[in-house]
């Protein structure tokens, strides 16, 4: 059974669909005797989905419907109900076309120089991202972009949202960033960083020879994702691959950071060219599983650049202490436990992203600053 959060998320993520439907049936079941009902209820929603800012692309399509849906009432003879619906057709098109340009303002455009737009640029518009722009030069030509790999050794420790939220804060301090969700069986980098069922991700580069570019989407305040799409086969068909396809990733970016699946599953892509980091929550299990992935990873030669205590509730400064004298690694960040964080993620947002000021951003900031200056 899951948590009351879990069960609602649909309805907080569809609710405009529900709101349309609601009223769209009852204008055809009941017509004209609630038209007054009716017009009120769509105001009171035209004015909620402009506040918050809500997929434009979902009245502009209940728009085209109703308009359909009138002509084929003039044809039989109902012009004044017809009439009616091509007025509620309006309203819903007009707030569509809104939320659109509001969108369109917001992220500054969203089609590349060249006039042509990246394969996830519908993708991208379903959350307000803008696809790709154009990879230009840095100052800092020829140096190789840094990979950082965000491990666990155990799963739920929130790996994913401190990916996603450490590219942004790298992003915000003027990097280039990309982050590769390496979970090829349970991948959710793509919720966090608003995308929506890409079209084509890291298997369409393995197995079709598709360029790297062409599944990397613009995720928030212009960090790149590249999700992994639908791999059955894990690792255990593309290790060669896949690590060859991570050096393709272009040399303009400063981080690579790879949001890694639990366990050791992944391991085996890592070597002594990339860095790691330890996610471990305030528990003993996640912290001797911890211990296991740092083993691992030693053994790759990657060097682990410290820790990172998620979820730290009250005084954590016991569970540093403990982490520290078991991993023998530095805790480099303490996330505390903060509905701010659960907010973000409930909205598919980052938490750095909406309040930059909040504790939890502050320390991911601080870590960036950190690995800015190393």
């Amino acid at each position: 059974m899951g948590t009351i959060e879990e069960i609602l998320k649909p309805v907080h993520r569809y609710w405009q669909l529900l709101v349309i439907a609601t009223g769209v049936a009852a204008l055809f079941l009941l017509g004209e005797k609630i038209q007054d009902t009716v017009s009120r209820l769509i105001f009171l929603y035209l004015f909620a989905a402009i506040a918050y800012k809500m997929d434009g692309r979902i009245p502009i399509a209940a728009g085209l419907i109703l308009l359909v849906a009138a002509a084929l009432f003039t044809g039989r003879g109902r012009e004044s109900f017809a009439n009616q619906i091509a007025i509620y057709a309006y309203y819903f098109l007009v707030v569509g076309v809104v939320l659109q340009l509001i969108e369109y303002v917001r992220e500054g455009g969203d089609i590349k120089e060249n006039g042509e737009e990246s394969a996830g640029s519908e993708t991208g518009r379903s959350r307000g991202h803008a696809p790709p722009a154009p990879l230009k030069e840095l100052s800092k030509k020829g140096k190789p972009a840094r990979y950082l790999a965000v491990a666990s050794g155990k799963g739920g420790v929130g790996k994913t949202t401190i990916a996603a939220n450490l590219g942004v804060a790298l992003s915000r301090m003027g990097r280039r960033v990309t982050v590769v969700d390496m979970d090829l069986a349970m991948p959710n980098l793509e919720i966090i960083t608003g995308l929506r069922t890409p079209p084509v991700g890291l298997v369409d580069v393995l197995e079709d020879g598709l360029d790297i570019r062409k599944v990397t989407y613009q995720g928030p305040e212009g960090v790149r994702v590249i999700p992994p799409g639908v791999m059955l086969d894990g690792y255990k068909k593309n290790l060669k691959r896949i690590r060859q396809v991570l050096k393709e990733i272009p040399d303009e970016n400063e981080f690579v950071i790879m949001d890694m699946p639990p366990g050791r599953e992944a391991v085996d892509i890592l070597d002594r060219s990339m860095d790691a980091i330890l996610i471990v929550n305030p528990d003993k299990a996640s912290v001797l599983d911890a211990l296991n992935m740092k083993i691992l990873l030693e053994k790759k030669g990657s060097r682990i650049i410290g820790v990172i205590l998620n979820r730290a509730g009250g005084s954590p400064d016991r569970w540093i202490d403990e982490i520290e004298r078991t991993l023998e690694v530095d805790v480099v960040c303490v996330i505390p436990e903060s509905r701010v964080v659960k907010d973000a993620f409930s909205m598919e947002e980052c938490f750095v992203s909406i309040n930059p000021g909040c504790v939890p951003s502050k320390e991911i900031i601080e870590l960036a600053e950190e690995l800015i200056k190393n």
